[in-house]
């Protein structure tokens, strides 16, 4: 069995990448939206992706990482 500390770190972790997966879910509507009216998007709305889909990246390895790690308690 996991450590406490381990799981509430892990629970963390999954909060954390629901909150960027959504806000990288948000950009991308509005990306959609900026594409139907054909004008090119300013490069603040390029960078604001390009950082959200780092964010998103590593939280999703944060977390796969900590789900191995509480797994190998079991």
């Amino acid at each position: 069995m996991a450590p406490e500390d381990e799981i509430t770190k892990l629970k963390q972790l999954e909060k954390e990448l629901v909150q960027v997966t959504q806000e990288f879910t948000i950009w991308q509507v509005n990306d959609y939206r900026l594409a139907d009216t054909k004008s090119a998007p300013d490069q603040l709305h390029v960078e604001k992706g390009e950082q959200l889909q780092q964010k998103m990246d590593q939280a999703q390895c944060a977390y796969a990482k900590q789900i191995e790690y509480v797994r190998s308690f079991s």
